[in-house]
């Protein structure tokens, strides 16, 4: 394992992210579980440090200090294994305008993660399939 990512995972996350999925479950299923009785889209979106960076860059660790404070309460965002940050935005018809706004976030921080997404109910009807399909793309 990199040490960035060892680095990053072992730190404690900024306020606002949830430790981990775990933590985040109970809110999970209310935000799916609504989701499918109101019909109502989702995007999930996967955060990744730029495998590239050295141990002691931290440019990522202020993008994502500067993504927690952007956080709507409407929105949820956990740690997955590997220093990933997930967000389950609700009420998003795509992943366009987050991700313009998430990389206009790394931007300003020097940052280049790597990004995936994926929507509800298009790409995926349970957590675990929005997981799989918001595989990080290099961008």
């Amino acid at each position: 394992m990199p040490l960035l990512k060892r680095s990053l995972h072992l730190a404690p996350p900024p306020a606002g992210i949830l430790a981990s999925r775990l933590a985040a479950h109970p809110a999970l299923l209310r935000i799916l579980s609504r989701a499918r009785r109101q019909q109502a889209p989702l995007v999930l979106l996967r955060v990744a440090p730029d495998p590239a960076a050295s141990a002691g860059d931290d440019r990522h660790r202020r993008f994502l200090e500067a993504l927690a404070a952007e956080v709507r309460v409407s929105d949820l965002v956990w740690w997955e294994p590997g220093a990933v940050v997930m967000l389950m935005l609700e009420s998003a018809r795509a992943p366009h305008q987050p991700l313009a706004r998430l990389r206009r976030l790394a931007q300003l921080e020097g940052a280049r993660p790597r990004w995936g997404a994926a929507q509800f109910p298009e790409q995926g009807l349970t957590l675990q399939a929005l997981l799989e399909a918001a595989r990080p793309e290099i961008t």
